[in-house]
């Protein structure tokens, strides 16, 4: 569904963390910004007002459980075409068989721009959101990276009727350490009534120096504004193929206040 503050509106990170932890620990490592939003690809919209968000998200593996309890962030508007964000929140890592961890998570300082707008035309847009992820974290837990992060994702997005079509691929880069990541993803979405709309993703990652150890999975969720301040998102998704470790479900839900 179309945000009517928003012209148009991976989630992809590594760090010696995730490796030493497990896929399950990418969700909880991510800066907050980038993925403020329910689905692992972002939009190409920006923000027109205050907007304020809380995400309650739960990733099971193989031998973990990670949460976000939760992921908090903060965006407004610079201009029509520009916004700033920053986000962080509390991380919980459940282990079968160890003792569970918890820490806060890197704080995530982003711009995201919409350098190109025919939406009232063709229905095409396209963005950039540079992000730096900021180590105060809780390295030591596994919520924090300990190291300074910078992601770009480019997002180009068609909307056609009911249905909006957004593609996004990123790269990120991990200062002091060779742990660089790409990623890649698709998301559809179909507005069903002006308060609801759904969506189904393909999403994809890998580190950089070997691109064959990706990870492979879908996500479907939905968008539900009851009124004019207030949006819910929710999601489920699982691995498609996962050559970094087992099968990897999660769960989350996305609560939204807009001035």
């Amino acid at each position: 569904m179309r945000n009517p503050r928003r012209k148009t509106r991976s989630k992809h990170a590594t760090s010696s963390v995730v490796r030493r932890l497990g896929t399950p620990l990418l969700v909880l490592l991510v800066a907050p910004v980038a993925e403020a939003g329910i689905f692992d690809v972002g939009s190409t919209g920006t923000a027109q007002t205050l907007e304020v968000k809380a995400k309650f998200y739960s990733t099971r593996g193989t031998d973990k459980q990670t949460w976000k309890l939760p992921g908090l962030s903060v965006s407004g508007p610079i201009t029509d075409h520009l916004e700033w964000g920053f986000g962080t929140g509390y991380g919980v890592i459940e282990h079968t068989a160890a003792p569970d961890r918890h820490g806060w998570r890197d704080l995530g300082v982003a711009l995201k721009w919409r350098f190109l707008d025919h939406s009232d035309s063709s229905g095409l847009t396209m963005g950039i959101e540079p992000e730096f992820s900021l180590p105060v974290g809780d390295e030591s837990a596994g919520t924090g990276a300990g190291a300074v992060a910078f992601a770009l994702p480019l997002r180009i997005s068609k909307k056609t009727g009911r249905v909006r079509v957004t593609g996004e691929v990123s790269a990120e880069h991990l200062f002091g350490r060779d742990e660089d990541s790409v990623g890649a993803g698709v998301l559809t979405e179909y507005t069903l009534a002006p308060a609801w709309s759904v969506g189904i993703e393909l999403v994809a990652d890998a580190p950089r120096s070997q691109l064959s150890d990706s990870h492979l999975r879908s996500n479907i969720g939905f968008k539900w504004e009851p009124n004019p301040h207030f949006q819910v998102q929710g999601l489920v998704g699982r691995s498609i193929d996962n050559r970094r470790g087992g099968p990897v479900t999660n769960v989350g839900i996305l609560f939204e206040y807009h001035r």
